[in-house]
C-alpha cells in the first residue's frame, strides 16, 4: 500500500469513519485512539511484554474492551526458526526465554490478568479478575461463531487435550475431585476448575451435575439471566460470598455449551 493510501485508511478510521483498521504491528504500537472496543491478534507475539503493549491499545478512555489473540503453532515455529539464526549466545538465550514464557502463557488455564501481573512482579491479592478466557471462557458472541462454522479459528474445536489437562480428566475418571486433582497437581482449587470449565467448553470434557450443587446452580443461572454471561465479577458481586468464582467458571460453560446446542 503506497504512503499517501495508507496516511488515508488511517484518518478515516481515527476520526471514526470506519470500524475496523487491519494493520502490522508496528502500526497498532502508534495507535493512542482513546475508544478501541476490540484488539484482535492475528499471530503469536514474541514475548508477553508485546502482547501486553498490543493489548493495551485498547479501552484507553476507561470503558470495557476485549482483546482476542488467535494464534496458531505455525507461528511458535516460525519465531523458533528465527531464534535459531541469532548468533550472539546471550541475546538468543534472552529470546528463547521470552518464548518459552509467552507459550506457557498461551497455553495453560491459568487467569491471564494474573499470569501477566506476576510476570512484571506483582502479587495481586484476587485470584481470578473474573474477565479473561480462562476466567469466564469465550465471549457469548465467539461461542456462537465457533458453533455455527463461521470463520473464526478456534482452540475450541481444533486444539488437541494439553497434558495438564489429560492429566486433570484421567485423574477425575479415577474417582478424584477437583480439590484431590488440585492436591495431587500442586495446583488451586480453582485453577482446576478453571480448566474443566475451559474443557467443558471445547467439548473435551462433558459438564457433570455434581460438581455444582443444584440450588446454587439456579441461583447462578438466575443472577446471570439478569446481568449476562460475558463477565463473571457482576454474577459473583451479585451472589452469596460461598458461591466461588470457580463455581460459576463451570455453570458458564455449561450454558454455552447448551445454549449453542
Amino acid at each position: 500500500m503506497d504512503p499517501a493510501r495508507r496516511r488515508r485508511n488511517q484518518e478515516l478510521w481515527s476520526t471514526d469513519k470506519v470500524r475496523v483498521v487491519v494493520g502490522t504491528v508496528a502500526f497498532g504500537l502508534g495507535i493512542n485512539k482513546p475508544g478501541v472496543r476490540k484488539v484482535i491478534h492475528l499471530a503469536l507475539p514474541k514475548s508477553i511484554e508485546q502482547f501486553y503493549q498490543e493489548a493495551g491499545r485498547a479501552g484507553r478512555d476507561g470503558l470495557p474492551a476485549e482483546c482476542l489473540l488467535l494464534w496458531q503453532k505455525r507461528d511458535a515455529a516460525i519465531i523458533a526458526h528465527f531464534l535459531s539464526q541469532i548468533e550472539n549466545k546471550q541475546e538468543k538465550e534472552r529470546g528463547w526465554m521470552r518464548y518459552h514464557e509467552i507459550r506457557e502463557f498461551v497455553d495453560n488455564s491459568a487467569c491471564r490478568q494474573l499470569q501477566i501481573c506476576r510476570h512484571f512482579g506483582e502479587q495481586p491479592k484476587w485470584p481470578s479478575c473474573g474477565k479473561c478466557d480462562a476466567c469466564v471462557g469465550f465471549p457469548t458472541w465467539m461461542s456462537k461463531a465457533i458453533e455455527t462454522n463461521e470463520k473464526f479459528p478456534s482452540r475450541a474445536s481444533s486444539a488437541p487435550m494439553s497434558p495438564q489437562a489429560r492429566e486433570s480428566l484421567n485423574l477425575l475418571n479415577q474417582g478424584l475431585s477437583f480439590a484431590e486433582i488440585a492436591r495431587r497437581r500442586g495446583r488451586t482449587l480453582q485453577s482446576v476448575e478453571n480448566l474443566f470449565g475451559a474443557m467443558v467448553e471445547r467439548r473435551q470434557c462433558p459438564y457433570r451435575p455434581e460438581w455444582v450443587q443444584s440450588s446454587r446452580y439456579d441461583q447462578i443461572c438466575l443472577v446471570a439471566q439478569k446481568v449476562g454471561w460475558d463477565r463473571l465479577k457482576p454474577i459473583k458481586e451479585s451472589l452469596p460470598e460461598e458461591i466461588t468464582y470457580g463455581e460459576i467458571r463451570l455453570v458458564a460453560a455449561h450454558q454455552r455449551v447448551q445454549s449453542v446446542q
